[in-house]
């Protein structure tokens, strides 16, 4: 994957609450680019979620993008809300054929039929056919069901024109034979508009063909056969169970029309066929006692063809207006008159809800909390429900697709948290504001500036310019937003990364990888580093202890301090009211402070250690107390007001990790150094030719030897494995040269340094660099596109010294040499193959005629052939994925075949 693809993921990751890992592991399953996944959430999803307060089905959506990665983006966005509507319609119906998400595989299906042969935007021949097939079920005779119609056309048994021409004579005398003729007609005519007026025109001819035509259906599509129907649904049921692990069944977002009738209805072939279509459906579900009142609401606003998805500008201010009018309406409703010193630019539209609406959901919701509040204005958040993101246009109509979703803004720091945004500051105005009033974000009179955020987690905390975090001085009625946002990015910490909230509520835990944890503390844009972020905001408001005049603390003692922080948060969510100096909510709100502070101070020390490292020219004169001294000095303005007894209690944790970190790092230093020294060495024999011969390489073993310089033997040394020791059998040349390295970093290596593992890497950095030396004693293996003629192979087992892949095979020449491919590209790349048994079985005098007049003679069942997988210039990889993945790619992606003969 190239950088810009996963910069592009690592982006969507922190928009989306969605791992980067989980977006690729859906890029592959699907085969699709990531580059189209990071636009489809550009494009169509972060807007929808933007413009509703929830994400879409984000893997229904990337499973019809995958149907169709050529297609422009814009022409998908336009066939996308026809889509969701139809599969919105298929929930309300209530069928069985429908649960467990078998109604959108039969929808993504009949997508994927009907884009395969339609045009640029199918969504007229997508829309005609999902509702002439809704109503057909209740019509045609026998055990039709939406399901199966959709497989007989998809498979090319039936068309559409023929089953409507059967659904023509099973309709008379129907009770909804008016409407549903009608519906049809109005298909036919956004359908084919050529052959609907030639239908009227001759209807005398259409019914004489209709009574040929019947029988042909009937043996076409009433189809009994069992092994067929198993077929069928063994398909579907594969279908179904990708649905079911990419995601659950989409729900739809809707909102009231907003008429317009300043402008005409449009009365086109669009608007006609829809009309019919819920006119036809009404009836037929009223008929058989099946029309809910929840199908009626759906049926009524069901008008795919003047929906559309809004671009992100417009979900924003979609968004904004939804906040206003929200925020209006809660007012209404507690009695309180509106505030006067709120900001009218207060509500920010940031990607996500604005305000403190909605509940901490699940791994694929994000609610967003917008804090933008200026200076000395006491304004707290809103409350804020969203829309669906589907906007509605048109030439008659105009309409908004939305859903008021209800509930609080409850965090949730045992799951996922929710999305903090502080605009442009912490809790307040950033400093580069126009006023110079001391604000919660910052200390413009003292030159304290905003610096480098998280900015994929819209946090921002306020840094000084030397690059310590500041502690900015608050005023009184800036108590309200700033304990806000305090509890706000202390809600995100346990969906952004769950160690921080670990360390959060547990700051002297012991933890597992120090080592990993500090590389991506020091990752922009990482999970730990936007963790990093929201602990600094909530830890640098160390000014909101001098404000308080806190009650006595009556409660329960010996409380865990994670169930005390959870119960904490939950209630500032969901604090309507102007927090007050004494108010007996605020009580543990220095507790809350100094834990950050705790927890900041083992973030930073890991930080401190890596950027020690990277700045020092020599890393082992980088001491543990370097290390403390420098995380002081970046949090010491915090670590000076926060609880010295729990910060004494943290720093020997913290310089325990750090010491691991320069100890790894110390370590992975000498490794390189020896490799690097193993490597330069071979380099040099090369270039002066002392590798021509086996007894020019023992020479030059005896005469320079290699040395590396500076080191000397480790005091407990590891032996090296017998299976490194024996002979790879890739020559003399190379066995000589690969054992002298291997015997004289071996003694170098203390158990620090993983010998194990670091010999055998040592070992293939070898082979790979002597392989023009090789010289490996062929096998014969047969190939399948000419079983006559046997190459000379060897596995790769032989050549890597990986048993794993034992399986896979490289040519060789007549000599034994690797055989690359000198007149394609570099001359680095090798054809791999992979040898597998044939086990199709041919009658015996068809298998003997065409090993008599074929060319490729006859492959035999089980017997052992080769087959090509693809061409790579990695042959050393030490796994089977990193070869296949390193394998020539046509445009499509795929690995390319290349012939061999």
């Amino acid at each position: 994957m190239s950088k810009a693809q996963s910069d592009g993921l690592a982006r969507v990751q922190s928009e989306s609450r969605i791992p980067a890992s989980t977006w690729r592991d859906w890029c592959n399953r699907l085969e699709l680019d990531p580059y189209l996944a990071v636009e489809v959430w550009d494009e169509v999803c972060n807007p929808m979620r933007t413009a509703s307060g929830k994400a879409p089905d984000l893997t229904f959506i990337l499973q019809l993008r995958a149907a169709r990665p050529d297609h422009y983006i814009d022409d998908f966005r336009d066939e996308l809300p026809a889509i969701l509507l139809t599969s919105t319609l298929l929930d309300v119906l209530g069928e069985d054929d429908f649960a467990g998400g078998r109604g959108k595989a039969a929808l993504l299906r009949l997508y994927r039929y009907i884009a395969g042969n339609g045009g640029d935007v199918v969504t007229r021949p997508y829309l005609v056919h999902v509702c002439c097939l809704l109503l057909l079920p209740s019509i045609l005779p026998g055990e039709f069901t939406f399901r199966r119609l959709v497989r007989s056309i998809c498979d090319g048994k039936v068309t559409l024109e023929d089953l409507l021409i059967l659904a023509r004579k099973k309709l008379p005398n129907h009770v909804a034979e008016e409407e549903v003729v009608a519906c049809f007609d109005a298909a036919m005519a956004l359908l084919r508009p050529t052959a609907a007026l030639q239908r009227q025109e001759s209807p005398d001819e259409d019914e004489d063909e209709d009574e040929d035509e019947d029988e042909e259906y009937d043996v076409a599509v009433e189809v009994d056969d069992d092994e067929e129907d198993d077929e069928d649904e063994e398909e579907e049921d594969g279908e179904e169970d990708e649905d079911e692990e990419m995601g659950d069944a989409i729900e739809e977002d809707q909102a009231a029309d907003e008429e317009d009738d300043d402008e005409p209805v449009d009365d086109g072939p669009e608007a006609e066929f829809v009309s019919r279509f819920r006119d036809a459906l009404s009836i037929v579900r009223d008929s058989e006692d099946r029309l809910t009142e929840e199908l009626t609401t759906v049926l009524d606003r069901f008008d795919p063809f003047h929906v559309r998805i809004p671009s992100m500008e417009e979900a924003q201010r979609i968004a904004a207006r939804m906040e206003v009018g929200r925020a209006a309406a809660q007012r209404q409703k507690s009695g309180s008159r509106p505030v006067l010193s709120a900001p009218t630019g207060g509500v920010k539209a940031s990607g996500g809800r604005s305000g403190g609406g909605g509940g901490g959901g699940g791994g694929n919701r994000s609610s967003s909390i917008s804090v933008s509040v200026p200076s000395g204005s006491p304004s707290g958040s809103g409350s804020s429900a969203g829309g669906a993101g589907i906007a509605g246009s048109g030439s008659g109509t105009s309409r908004s697709v939305a859903r008021d979703s209800s509930g609080s803004a409850a965090a949730d720091p045992g799951g996922t948290g929710s999305d903090v945004t502080a605009q442009n500051g912490t809790a307040a105005a950033s400093s580069s504001q126009s006023n110079s009033d001391e604000v919660a974000g910052g200390d413009a009179a003292s030159g304290e500036t905003s610096g480098e955020g998280a900015k994929s987690s819209g946090v921002t905390p306020v840094m000084k310019e030397d690059g310590r975090v500041a502690v900015p001085r608050l005023h009184r009625d800036q108590l309200n937003p700033v304990v806000k946002a305090v509890s706000a990015c202390l809600a995100q910490l346990p969906g952004v990364e769950p160690l921080a909230w670990q360390m959060f509520t547990e700051p002297t835990e012991d933890l597992e990888d120090p080592i990993a944890l500090a590389e991506a503390l020091n990752q922009e844009g990482s999970t730990a580093h936007q963790a990093l972020n929201l602990l600094r905001v909530a830890a640098q408001q160390q000014m909101l202890k001098p404000l308080l005049s806190l009650p006595a603390d009556t409660r329960l003692k010996e409380r865990r301090f994670e169930l005390e922080a959870q119960a904490w948060i939950n209630a500032m969510t969901n604090y309507r009211r102007e927090l007050e100096p004494d108010s007996r909510q605020l009580i543990p709100l220095p507790k809350m402070l100094d834990h950050a502070a705790a927890a900041l101070l083992r973030f930073e020390a890991l930080r401190a250690a890596v950027l020690l490292v990277e700045e020092a020219e020599d890393v082992d004169l980088i001491t543990a107390e370097m290390v403390s001294e420098a995380y002081e000095s970046f949090i010491g303005d915090v670590s000076y007001l926060a609880d010295r007894d729990l910060l004494e209690q943290v720093r020997p944790k913290a310089d325990a990790d750090a010491a691991v970190v320069l100890e790894a790092v110390a370590a992975a230093a000498f490794i390189d150094r020896v490799s690097a020294t193993s490597l330069l060495w071979i380099e040099d024999l090369i270039s002066s030719e002392a590798c021509e011969s086996v007894d020019t390489a023992e020479a030059a073993v005896k005469d320079s030897a290699l040395e590396i310089v500076d080191a000397v033997a480790a005091e407990e040394q590891t032996p090296i494995a017998e299976d490194l020791l024996e002979d790879a059998l890739l020559g003399g040349i190379v066995e000589a040269l690969r054992q002298h390295v291997l015997h004289t970093a071996a003694p170098l290596l203390a158990p620090k340094h993983k010998p194990e593992e670091t010999l055998r890497r040592l070992d293939v950095a070898v082979r790979r660099e002597l392989r023009a030396f090789v010289r490996m004693e062929p096998r014969r293996e047969r190939h399948e596109k000419n079983p006559k003629v046997a190459l000379p192979v060897t596995s790769l087992e032989r050549l890597t010294g990986n048993p794993e892949l034992g399986h896979l095979f490289i040519r060789l020449s007549v000599d034994g040499k690797m055989l690359f491919l000198e007149d394609y590209e570099d001359g680095n790349h090798i054809d791999v193959f992979e040898l597998h048994k044939n086990m199709k079985r041919t009658m015996h005098a068809r298998a003997k005629e065409r090993a008599r007049t074929g060319d490729t003679g006859e492959l035999q069942t089980g017997s052992s052939y080769l087959t090509s997988l693809g061409r790579t210039d990695k042959p050393f990889a030490q796994t089977e994925a990193e070869i296949k993945n390193s394998f020539v790619r046509n445009e499509e992606g795929e690995p390319m075949v290349f012939p061999i003969f």
